[in-house]
């Protein structure tokens, strides 16, 4: 009877410890979240250390939603709507958290972006996230790739001549890339040597098609020429044109500018 007694008093102490570590667990949970609301760097950098890595932190949620999971090491308090807190109590008793997921916030399209590429997977904890994001080398690499490649194919496809009296130089320009090329996102210069140019805007250009730009200058001699100079960034064309199909992230790990190997 006393052993059936000692269990049950045991099994008793082991649900209030339970109880009180989960009630802990949550309550640090709400100060954590309080602390976002008031901004509380200070606050926050004790509970976190780590979200100095986040460009932003966003944490919402209803108290009565919040449930604990113990793991090996950490427990984890889930929050709702895939956000969770992965939190360690330390040797000296202070609880701390060591990861998160769906609490670092990104602007959305960077976001949609990052997973359409492989960048990001769905699942990383948000640690792993901003690790990834901080390997602004891949873009570059994108950019290389692909608006290199677009840039390259927008040309000067040749030069003629025309006019009596007044000599008129005229450019064509094609477009062999497989994109629509914006005219605001390049600008064409049409000039005799150096002693006459005329920058003119781009024009908006299909795959395939041809524009001309036109010099008048008086009468001479000798040959014209012309130059196109996109006046967007890569990163901006990169935004604008690229449409990735999934898989570019791997790629880049394969080549030989990754720094990830």
């Amino acid at each position: 009877m006393k052993k059936v007694l000692s269990f049950s008093i045991i099994a008793i102490s082991m649900l209030l410890l339970t109880s009180c570590t989960e009630s802990k667990m949550k309550k640090f949970a709400e100060d954590f979240a309080t602390a976002i609301t008031n901004n509380d760097s200070e606050a926050i950098a004790k509970m976190y250390p780590d979200s100095k890595f986040a460009e932003k932190l966003s944490l919402d949620f209803v108290k009565d939603s919040l449930s604990v999971e113990e793991r090996a090491d950490t427990f984890v308090v889930n929050i709702g709507s895939d956000k969770s807190l992965s939190i360690l109590k330390s040797e000296d008793g202070e609880l701390r958290i060591v990861d998160s997921h769906g609490i670092f916030s990104y602007p959305q399209n960077r976001m949609d972006f990052a997973l359409k590429t492989g960048w990001v997977k769905k699942g990383m904890s948000d640690l792993t996230i901003a690790e990834q994001f901080a390997d602004t080398t891949f873009i570059n690499y994108l950019a290389q790739k692909t608006i290199g490649q677009m840039k390259s194919q927008l040309v000067v496809k040749g030069i003629s001549y025309s006019g009596f009296g007044t000599m008129i130089i005229k450019a064509t320009i094609t477009n062999k890339s497989e994109f629509e090329i914006s005219g605001s996102d390049y600008e064409v210069t049409v000039k005799w040597y150096d002693l006459y140019k005329k920058t003119y805007n781009g024009e908006d250009i299909k795959p395939g098609e041809n524009k001309s730009f036109s010099l008048s200058i008086e009468p001479a001699e000798g040959e014209g020429s012309a130059s196109i100079r996109f006046t967007s960034s890569d990163a901006e064309l990169l935004a604008k044109y690229f449409k990735p199909t999934g898989g570019e992230y791997e790629d880049y790990l394969r080549s030989p500018i990754s720094n990830k190997k």
